[in-house]
């Protein structure tokens, strides 16, 4: 068998509590880089494939010479893009 790496997107759902001055500034803070993500639940049947990464990086079809493998399995990225 062939090893393939597929890039996949999902989406999860939940809440974030933010202390804040007004609800804008809230939002702002929750979108912001320095919020944490919160604890969430899967969206069912949102998986599907990041057609974006997969147009791009031709090595989604050719991704066993782009996987290195240890001995448990895990597995390398060497492709530019990290997936």
């Amino acid at each position: 068998m062939t090893w393939f790496r597929i890039p996949m997107i999902w989406q999860m759902y939940g809440r974030l509590d933010v202390e804040a001055d007004s609800l804008q500034e809230a939002i702002e803070y929750a979108l912001g880089p320095e919020s944490p993500l919160p604890e969430g639940s899967y969206l069912d049947d949102s998986v599907e494939i990041d057609e974006t990464v997969y147009e791009l990086n031709s090595a989604c079809e050719s991704a066993p010479e782009n996987v290195q493998r240890d001995a448990n399995g895990s597995s390398e990225a060497n492709d530019d893009l990290g997936f």
